[in-house]
């Protein structure tokens, strides 16, 4: 699995089989190091959603086999990697609102959205239940091939995935009003948000078609 590279140092591998028998996944990583708090398995068995390490995260790597994989099948992986995802601030909260609707996951979205609705931010979005939301989002998929779906999925979470520009004709000296799209194969959905430039504090956010 290190390819044609030379590993630096002794490699390990753990193995897992989902509870359904249908996935295999490996996770691979140095053996000096203690994966006891990386090897994460989600509620039902069926998928690895490994933690990210706190030492070294880029020495780990995990591989996903299916004899057929399938649309299906990733968005609840996705789903069940989110469920132990949390927010500790709103500050920026629209970096992992994005990363929900990419990923297709209307749980996520709806807590999201709720957190910042208690942290006083000021949202404007449909008041749709998380079935609703997840429909939506995963439709705009509807039609695409496996490997277009997995190339926007990787924007979701990854450091710039997201590129905003500054609505300059709705900033102030004091609060700044940015809009970024998160791309889907059937349109894009773009998020407009506000922030206070002196702070950086999250004023408001509005997410429509």
């Amino acid at each position: 699995m290190p390819g044609g590279e030379k590993p630096r140092e002794p490699l390990s591998i753990q193995i897992m089989v989902s509870g359904d028998g249908k996935h295999v996944f490996a996770l691979q990583y140095p053996s000096r190091f203690d994966i006891t708090q990386v090897f994460r398995v989600s509620d039902d068995g069926r998928y690895l959603i490994p933690a990210t390490s706190r030492v070294n995260p880029s020495d780990f790597h995990t591989y996903w086999f299916s004899a057929e994989p399938n649309t299906d099948d990733l968005f609840d992986m996705l789903a069940a990697k989110n469920k132990t995802n949390y927010m500790p601030t709103t500050n920026r909260a629209y970096l992992a609102l994005a990363s929900a609707v990419q990923e297709g996951d209307g749980r996520m979205v709806v807590k999201l959205l709720e957190a910042l609705k208690k942290g006083g931010v000021d949202v404007k979005a449909p008041e749709w239940d998380e079935l609703t939301w997840t429909h939506y989002l995963q439709g705009k998929y509807t039609g695409a091939s496996l490997p277009t779906i997995m190339e926007l999925l990787t924007k979701a979470g990854v450091q710039g995935g997201y590129e905003s520009k500054e609505v300059v004709d709705q900033s102030d000296d004091k609060i700044g009003v940015y809009r970024f799209e998160v791309p889907f194969p059937n349109g894009k959905l773009p998020i407009t948000y506000s922030e206070s430039k002196a702070e950086g504090k999250l004023l408001s956010l509005s997410i429509a078609e």
